[in-house]
């Protein structure tokens, strides 16, 4: 079952509803900016850690599965080290 959004935005306001009561949350996305030949938008760790892990009270597991789109080498490093955790 998919359904297509427009807004990612909306999607982290609507899994905030349940912030104090949600436990496990499996998340799957593709992420495209229809300017991202121009842009420098998409989407990584630290964009859901910052908008939507750190304020779920009560996650104890969360998956995710992201295809986003990127222009060059050095974005796709920064999205790579964003998941990477640090020691």
């Amino acid at each position: 079952m998919y359904n297509v959004v427009q807004y990612f935005p909306s999607v982290v306001n609507f899994i905030l509803l349940f912030r104090n009561s949600v436990l496990h949350l499996d998340l799957a996305f593709i992420h495209v900016d229809p300017a991202y030949r121009h842009s420098l938008v998409y989407v990584d760790g630290n964009l859901l850690f910052n908008e939507l892990i750190i304020h779920m009270t009560k996650l104890e597991k969360f998956n995710f599965c992201i295809e986003t789109v990127c222009l060059c080498n050095q974005q796709m490093d920064s999205i790579i080290k964003s998941f990477q955790t640090r020691k």
